[in-house]
């Protein structure tokens, strides 16, 4: 899952010629969704479409939208713009999980919208057991995937390993997308994306569901789930009969 932090759509096409068919989601970054002329927005959703890779908007529009009480009004829209996938988080608001459940609900069955959960904060640390039960009764509400939020798995730029163990091993990874931190998050480096993504393909698998990846970004995690990046295992490279 890429996030489109603005392309225009000549910048779209192009990325999408390049990587398109390594890419199966791309995020609209947080609300820029409005920002967009409603005409220049349809065509980037439809751009998507033609390439195979479903995009959705920013969860915490979503956040923004039931702060004005018009989350009706927001999934009404996200259907009639093209959206056909939406997600759903938590990560600033405070609603209880019953009520997040009761989003994830109405998205699915009033609107026919498919959803990506979200657990975990931006702004504070959440346990383990609080964080599975969230996944958990996200699938079973009808979410069809749940994204770990990034900002749960780095305390002041360090990974959180043995958080993201317990979470894998209670919950079937395929049913997962794990976050890396974006761009902006304080204390992370380039670096420690890098080596966040190395570590969840070489201890979940080349499979893995790894989200935020910067558009320019795409090729190197591809390399990697290849064993065709700078940090190559010559050892794993097949011999030629």
């Amino acid at each position: 899952m890429i996030i489109d932090y603005g392309m225009g759509l000549c910048q779209q096409e192009d990325l999408l010629t390049v990587v398109g068919s390594y890419v199966d989601l791309a995020k609209i970054r947080v609300g820029s969704a409005a920002l967009y002329e409603s005409s220049l927005l349809r065509s980037k959703i439809a751009l998507y479409a033609r390439n195979q890779v479903t995009v959705f908007p920013g969860g915490q529009f979503l956040e923004y939208a039931i702060c004005q009480g018009r989350m009706q009004e927001y999934f009404r829209e996200a259907r009639d713009l093209g959206f056909s996938l939406v997600e759903v988080s938590d990560n600033r608001l405070e609603i209880s999980l019953e009520e997040k459940v009761k989003v994830v609900r109405t998205a699915i069955e009033e609107y026919g919208l498919r959803v990506l959960a979200e657990t975990g904060s931006k702004v504070a640390s959440t346990a383990a057991e609080d964080l599975i039960g969230d996944i958990k009764s996200s699938l079973e509400a009808g979410a069809w995937k749940v994204l770990l939020e990034a900002a749960e798995f780095f305390d002041q730029g360090v990974f959180k390993r043995d958080l993201i163990e317990e979470v894998q091993r209670a919950v079937d990874p395929t049913n997962l997308i794990f976050e890396i931190p974006t761009r902006h998050a304080r204390g992370v480096t380039n670096y420690d994306r890098y080596s966040l993504e190395t570590w969840l393909v070489r201890n979940l698998g080349k499979e893995v569901n790894i989200g935020n990846v910067a558009p320019e970004e795409v090729l190197q995690l591809e390399g990697l789930r290849r064993n065709l990046d700078s940090n190559m295992d010559l050892k794993e490279v097949p011999k030629s009969s």
